[in-house]
């Protein structure tokens, strides 16, 4: 099949008409068809198929997120090499990480400004972005969720807002940047991918809008300083060889500014003179699949071993509780005494038991795909899978633009920090437990013009839970 999988008629991306075997079309069908075809079709568009697929069992509604997971199919996302680079190209739709964005608008782009950490100043990094299009949607037709991060860990524990950041993007099917139709041959498909998009100047470094240029050969582009001095190693060859011995322009701008970004760069260290900077996380495809059945995938036999020993925890924490003592120790309290919780389990064990179940449903479904890097569920915020019972989100705060409420869509689990070549020994590293990326129910189009805020993109609501159930608005 050489469409990107939507309609029958061989047009990519068109809504199916409803049927009963397009309501009951098999996940496996779906991935099967997003091996053959390179070109995605969206996450969203996967996942809403398999929405009535079948009915949350008994066994299943004994655990709240069991069962609404059960309801809405959860599709994983894996890290893998790509077999082809262009295939994480705009062109391609990619669902990628690291590396720079794949802009899906590659014209109104969000700038450094507007996408910097509010703790050190610094640009934020990208870290993955998967393409979710809503089949439904007229003007959803192209849809991306894009995630950016501070690449400073202190920034990160110290919860600030704006250290991390989602933004969303979409497009309806007849815009400037891509064809209409799919192509329909491979040849077709390569020469299209390897068409640069009009649009932005692009910073060199991070991908984010180039919104400066050196000042020596007005040829690379920056979002900010601080890139074009990490940038200044890689450049400085191709900078001078372009300016040496040319005349200069007439009114072109002294190349004082560059001259303190070379001063900048030999303090540096010789590992970082000696390669390009290392702003940008490793690039990888992020792979789809469908979650397994838990229950079908751990057997009866293990569950049962873990069940009973959470069940034999929870007993002995109970007994302790009730041993003899404890009801004198409640009267003194009661009497205005005050009882030491390293004593007493008494409301702390209580939360720590609801932490250790969290906790321990988190390894159980995880255990089943080990390397999964994420989990998608558009809409349902029982899909979410928490590292613990505390550091949840009171209160999701609706999309700014339109007012609607907004919903969990997909999470990044923490497998994804050991792709992303940092050392987690070190202080200064980042870290999470879970990042839980929240967008509008209503899915509205930001606008999509020149000094809009962030660009055509809009911003999002991300929570980051820590591993020690710390978590806190990113």
């Amino acid at each position: 099949m050489d469409d990107w999988g939507a309609a029958a008629s061989g047009e990519w991306g068109e809504a199916p008409t409803a049927s009963p075997a397009a309501d009951a079309m098999d996940i496996e069908a779906l991935v099967s068809r997003y091996e053959q075809d390179g070109p995605r079709v969206g996450l969203a568009e996967r996942e809403a198929p398999c929405a009535a697929a079948r009915a949350p069992t008994a066994a299943e509604r004994d655990a709240a997120v069991a069962a609404a997971s059960a309801a809405r199919e959860v599709l994983l996302g894996f890290v893998d090499e790509p077999e082809a680079p262009q295939h994480l190209q705009p062109y391609y739709f990619p669902s990628k990480v690291g590396g720079k964005p794949a802009w899906l608008d590659p014209l109104h782009l969000p700038s450094a400004a507007e996408l910097c950490c509010p703790e050190c100043g610094d640009p934020l990094a990208f870290l993955l972005q998967l393409y979710a299009s809503l089949d439904d949607r007229d003007d959803a037709f192209h849809r991306a969720l894009f995630v950016f991060v501070c690449r400073r860990g202190p920034c990160l524990r110290a919860g600030a807002h704006g250290s991390i950041r989602a933004l969303r993007a979409q497009l309806p099917r007849a815009n400037p940047f891509y064809s209409f139709h799919p192509p329909q041959h491979a040849h077709e498909r390569a020469a299209e991918g390897k068409m640069p998009l009009a649009g932005a100047t692009q910073c060199a470094v991070c991908g984010l809008l180039g919104s400066s240029k050196c000042g020596r050969c007005h040829q690379a582009a920056y979002c900010s300083r601080l890139h074009q001095q990490l940038d200044w190693a890689r450049h400085k060859p191709r900078c001078c060889t372009d300016v040496v011995g040319a005349p200069a322009a007439e009114g072109a701008p002294a190349a004082a500014p560059l001259a303190r970004v070379s001063r900048a760069a030999a303090s540096s260290s010789a590992a970082a003179r000696a390669g390009p900077p290392r702003w940008t996380f490793p690039e990888y495809e992020v792979i789809i699949d469908a979650e397994p059945d838990v229950e079908a995938a751990l057997g009866s036999a293990d569950l049962s071993h873990e069940e009973q020993l959470l069940r034999m925890y929870r007993e002995q924490a109970a007994a302790e509780a009730g041993a003899p003592g404890a009801g004198a120790q409640a009267a003194d309290a009661s009497a205005g005494g005050a009882i030491d919780s390293d004593d007493e389990f008494g409301d702390g064990e209580d939360i720590e038991a609801t932490q250790d179940e969290a906790f321990h449903e988190f390894q159980r479904r995880a255990s089943v795909e080990p390397e999964q890097c994420v989990r998608y569920c558009r809409h349902d915020d029982g899909a979410a899978l928490w590292i613990s019972a505390l550091g949840r989100p009171d209160a999701v705060p609706p999309c700014p633009a339109c007012g609607a409420a907004r919903a969990f869509e997909f999470q990044v689990m923490p497998q994804l920090l050991t792709h992303l070549d940092i050392d987690s020994l070190e202080q200064s590293s980042i870290d999470w437990g879970t990042l839980a990326v929240y967008t509008c129910s209503a899915s509205c189009a930001p606008p999509a013009r020149e000094g809009a805020p962030l660009g055509a993109y809009a911003d999002e609501f991300v929570w980051r839970q820590m591993p020690s159930a710390q978590g806190g608005l990113a």
